[in-house]
């Protein structure tokens, strides 16, 4: 794994109400940015929100993390 995608991935900070959530889009660069696009323009997120492209494992390919804070919701928190 490379450090760039460690460093995303690692959860350094203390528990908290929030947890992390990653959405991870990996293939071509030109069907990454696309797709990137695409969601901004449904109103999912920022383009900016959206990691730099990101060497994938698989040569010729690159990926890229939106990181997002969710409030932890317990089983009796949740509506019935």
């Amino acid at each position: 794994m490379s450090d760039n995608l460690r460093d995303f991935l690692s959860d350094n900070e203390p528990p908290t109400d929030y947890e992390k959530l990653r959405i991870l889009i990996i293939g071509f660069p030109v069907g990454v940015t696309e797709t990137i696009h695409t969601l901004y323009s449904l109103g999912f997120a920022e383009v900016n929100d959206w990691s730099p492209l990101l060497p994938a494992p698989k040569p010729g390919e690159v990926m890229s993390i939106l990181t997002r804070d969710r409030l932890r919701v317990t089983r009796r928190d949740r509506p019935r």
